[in-house]
């Protein structure tokens, strides 16, 4: 039996890797090929987290709403197979950081981890020989399409994006939507803050800038396109003209099950999910994004085409800052954009030479933004 921690065991993407576990577990009553579960956390959810640790008898369980340090000496003595990566937020940088170097492998669904500090984690897995999975639906699907080809042979990498919530809509009529109508994404059931990213297309910057670091990509070979069935999670050209793409159904299972799966077993292992039937699919479509009205992404783009991981960093925390203060009402949908602008005009750091520099830029940028947006009105 292999062990396995799930961090942020009360979130979307914990509760879906909970119903993998269980299903698999429950089928594989007499086998090896089942998951020790060593511990679950969760931010601050003690009812649910209790429930979760019931249904698959954790050992410990933990409420990290004051911080990682308790989880953090937990895993410095406890030896895990894996260690899930649900949770949300930059502040898990650290422990992702800390887990990388030890040689543990990271089933990982922490975008801004990777994208304030990927250089520095992937440096650190490489060391170790640690294993980082995505879990990501878009980058587990780069992944498999780029599995048993040699990589030099790569031409491009295209994720796709569903556009969000609000893809039927202008650019000005999207100016003053509420969060409520913001949440409601047509294809995935996802967390509040990834939600909102979709909307804006920062989310997709954003996997832009993980898909360099996770899979040691120039930024000329990361592409963007809009499809706004989700379907096609993502498609990997090669130098002969050859293209490989991901299908499957718009559910977490699949990817949350093959990282696992694949991570821990080197298989597949039962999702939930039924299969596509390719007959009754329709059609599919694909376009460009329009940039004009996703100004979120041009901003990512422009940050990743540049090459500073600062700025990265700065956009990161801009961001999360930005949606916290939309979806508590003291913001426009388009202020997520101008306050990010306006973080990266003003931001003079110097480019980061170790994670304890990234942790202090998120740190001073957070505090900064923090004090600006704790007397601000609606904007």
């Amino acid at each position: 039996m292999k062990k396995l921690g799930i961090i942020g065991a009360t979130g979307s993407i914990g509760r879906q890797a909970i119903d993998v576990i269980v299903r698999n577990n429950e089928a594989n009553r007499t086998s090896d090929d089942k998951w020790d579960i060593s511990f679950l956390s969760a931010h601050t959810d003690e009812t649910l987290l209790a429930e979760n640790a019931s249904k698959v008898s954790a050992k410990k369980t933990f409420l990290t709403a004051n911080g990682y340090d308790e989880l953090s000496k937990y895993l410095e003595v406890e030896p895990l197979d894996m260690v899930l990566v649900g949770a949300s937020g930059a502040g898990i940088t650290q422990l992702v950081y800390n887990l990388a170097k030890c040689g543990t492998t990271i089933a990982l669904a922490n975008k801004e981890c990777i994208v304030s500090a990927g250089s520095f984690i992937m440096s650190a897995a490489r060391e170790s020989g640690a294993n980082v999975i995505p879990v990501d639906s878009e980058h587990s699907a780069l992944l498999q399409c780029m599995l048993g080809h040699n990589r030099a042979d790569i031409a491009e990498l295209t994720m796709t994006a569903s556009g969000g919530a609000l893809r039927d809509m202008t650019a000005s009529e999207i100016e003053n939507v509420s969060p409520e109508r913001a949440l409601k994404h047509p294809n995935w059931s996802m967390g509040k803050k990834i939600t909102i990213d979709s909307a804006t297309l920062m989310n997709k910057g954003f996997e832009l800038i993980e898909a360099k670091w996770l899979f040691d990509m120039p930024a000329d070979k990361l592409k963007v396109a809009l499809h706004p069935q989700s379907i096609v999670h993502a498609l990997v050209s090669y130098k002969d003209g050859a293209i490989i793409a991901h299908l499957g159904v718009a559910d977490m299972r699949i990817p949350i099950s093959y990282a696992l799966g694949y991570g821990l077993y080197g298989q597949r292992v039962e999702s939930g999910v039924q299969p596509l039937n390719i007959a009754e699919l329709g059609t599919l479509t694909f376009a460009k994004p329009d940039l004009s009205k996703y100004r979120c992404l041009k901003i990512a783009l422009d940050v990743l085409n540049s090459g500073k991981n600062a700025l990265a960093i700065v956009m990161n925390v801009a961001d999360e800052v930005a949606v916290e203060l939309f979806l508590n009402g003291k913001l426009k949908f388009n202020g997520i954009a101008t306050l990010v602008e306006n973080a990266l005009n003003e931001a003079t750091f110097c480019e980061p030479n170790s994670i304890d520099d990234v942790l202090y830029i998120d740190r001073e940028v957070r505090a900064r933004l923090n004090k600006i947006s704790n007397g601000s009105k609606r904007q």
